[in-house]
């Protein structure tokens, strides 16, 4: 919920600027949560948030520019998110460290994305 506000702007943006935010919080999340997870000893903590945000950012990419659309985002996002339907449930359970906190949050945000855009070209 905390990126809503953060995703409400960037849909103002071009796509290569959403794209590239997207990938650097990409990259400084799986750097960040690693760290992390060593220094809590414990896997996917719910301290670490960055992975919420990224996932949020890439439900956006490429939306319509009008900021009320970002709450469809973050519905489709969560759902994907708590669900984690296959293959974001195999990730989520196969891949450990920085990079597993991240990618499972990618592919909700991708998964939001596509059922996002779907919606678009139906209702639209």
């Amino acid at each position: 919920l905390a990126a809503l506000p953060i995703c409400m702007l960037l849909v103002y943006l071009p796509w290569p600027v959403q794209i590239a935010v997207a990938v650097f919080t990409f990259f400084l999340g799986w750097y960040s949560s690693s760290v992390t997870e060593k220094a809590m000893g414990t896997h996917d903590n719910s301290a670490i948030v960055i992975d919420e945000f990224d996932g949020m950012f890439i439900s956006v990419i490429c939306f319509p520019q009008v900021w009320y659309y970002t709450v469809l985002a973050f519905i489709l996002f969560r759902i994907f998110d708590i669900l984690k339907p296959f293959p974001i449930s195999m990730l989520d359970k196969r891949i450990g460290g920085g990079l597993g906190v991240m990618l499972d949050d990618v592919l909700a945000g991708l998964f939001a994305l596509a059922s996002a855009h779907v919606i678009f070209a139906l209702w639209l």
